[in-house]
């Protein structure tokens, strides 16, 4: 079940408050669940609530390890730090609004220490939302792309004519 690392993050962290968007899953004391919304003034509504975002972290039940998840661009975009349970060709490993666990079945319990310290980090620091946001304005927006698309064209095409 794709949210039982959640569901071992809001048992573990029962002083954290959580917010799920999307299936809908039992209410907790420290968890909401919206079910799906359909309009993005719902969503942005729900994540101006959140001092963080998480992203997928049970990617290895698709025999997966790295994605470009639509989800994770729009929490940087949202300015939001996140937790993330894969590889993502577009964030670095050095990002310090992203927590990158493994992708593996126990990426939650085995790095809870780690997750409860970047969350305390994330409300503690409201710099590191103005950082996500920067980040997605200049590299994950499409202009963004388009130069480093571009870049790549500039540098490898020469090469190609030569040959």
């Amino acid at each position: 079940d794709s949210f039982c690392p959640i569901i071992r993050c809001v048992v573990q962290c029962p002083k954290f408050q959580f917010h799920i968007i999307g299936d809908s899953i039992p209410s907790r004391h420290n968890l909401i669940s919206y079910g799906f919304l359909r309009e993005h003034g719902e969503i942005e509504k729900i994540l101006r609530l959140c001092h963080l975002g998480i992203a997928t972290l049970s990617l290895y039940e698709k025999n997966m390890i790295e994605t470009s998840a639509i989800k994770s661009r729009l929490y940087l975009a949202s300015g939001l730090p996140m937790i993330i349970g894969h590889e993502d060709p577009d964030l670095n490993s050095d990002l310090p609004f992203v927590l990158r666990l493994p992708c593996h079945k126990d990426n939650v319990s085995s790095n809870l220490e780690r997750i409860r310290d970047f969350t305390l980090k994330c409300v503690s620091n409201p710099s590191l939302r103005i950082s996500a946001r920067m980040f997605a304005e200049n590299q994950l927006d499409t202009r963004g792309k388009e130069r480093i698309r571009l870049d790549f064209v500039r540098t490898h095409l020469p090469t190609a004519q030569k040959t």
